[in-house]
């Protein structure tokens, strides 16, 4: 089997519709990419955060660690949730009247969003200094939540940190470098459609990038996972705070994230499986069964004496 026969039977040769098919499913994967990347920017990018963290629930692990009080820690001034998007912390006052005009949402723009336990504190109660009927409690409410904090086991909150920290550069890095490339593949996806580029890149070699461009997105959104259970979450854990439902703290965003990731790993991949599956049947019909091959070498064989005889 030749090299073009081998591109052909690998559902890898020059095809238009193929070629379409990837540009939809980079144009899909981008957008995915681009909805993770803004989540919790801004108040209007808060619903797509990645994961939150509930303050009573907080507050109750961080009271049973460092054997503080609940009732400091838990105060009504602080927001009810905390939501972690790719590019800052939203802190969200009585989700149930988001709705109202009271400006109970507030965000802090950081890429990545490296944020600790006392610094959600401290964004989310400087957000509100100022308005009118609330009391400027910002240094005790932060004194509080930082005595209890120093508290903890020094040697498991370092490393939690530390993980924490590292795990939110790598899976940003990983966002925005999948970005670029699917970027990058979407012009010249779009470019390679024309009839106009005479050397245009081989549709395998776009096949491969977008794969990677996939695994780089799938890799980005399960180190979100990892840091999401690195950061103020541990605390619940190590206090042995009732698991909540999923989707109690995963975020749309999360979801968004997984999906894009499969969309250009799971779709490319059917699309060359179905490929494959039609050329490999269109070449078992073409081939002619056995019982005639043999046949036309019975008569073959018989028309050879014949023309001897003749002869």
């Amino acid at each position: 089997m030749g090299d073009l026969d081998m591109r052909k039977a690998l559902g890898l040769s020059e095809s238009k519709g193929l070629r379409m098919w990837l540009l939809v499913t980079t144009l899909l994967g981008l957008a995915a990419n681009v909805i993770v990347l803004v989540s919790c920017a801004t108040p209007g990018t808060q619903p797509l955060y990645l994961y939150r963290v509930d303050r009573s629930r907080l507050a109750a692990a961080l009271a049973d660690l460092s054997d503080t009080g609940v009732w400091a820690l838990n105060d009504t001034s602080l927001p009810d949730h905390w939501y972690w998007g790719m590019s800052g912390l939203c802190a969200v006052w009585n989700p149930e009247e988001q709705s109202s005009e009271e400006g109970n949402v507030t965000c802090q723009q950081k890429f990545p969003p490296i944020f600790s336990i006392t610094d959600i504190v401290e964004i989310s109660l400087e957000s509100r200094e100022g308005e009118t009927g609330r009391v400027n409690n910002t240094a005790s409410m932060v004194a509080v939540w930082e005595e209890a904090y120093d508290r903890l086991p020094e040697d498991a909150r370092t490393e939690d940190e530390a993980a924490f920290v590292d795990l939110v550069k790598a899976s940003g890095a990983l966002a925005i470098l999948s970005a670029v490339v699917a970027f990058g593949l979407l012009a010249v996806s779009g470019a390679a459609m024309g009839e106009k580029w005479a050397k245009r890149p081989s549709l395998w070699l776009l096949y491969v990038v977008s794969v990677l461009d996939g695994a780089m997105m799938f890799g980005s959104a399960v180190l979100a996972v990892l840091a999401m259970n690195k950061g103020p979450r541990w605390a619940l854990e190590a206090a042995d705070i009732r698991a909540e439902l999923v989707g109690d703290f995963v975020g749309p965003g999360l979801y968004v994230f997984f999906a894009g990731a499969l969309i250009k790993l799971g779709v490319v991949a059917m699309a060359v499986a179905a490929v494959v599956v039609v050329n490999l049947a269109a070449s078992l019909r073409a081939k002619p069964p056995p019982d005639e091959e043999k046949v036309e070498e019975k008569a073959e064989g018989a028309e050879a004496p014949a023309a001897e005889a003749s002869s």
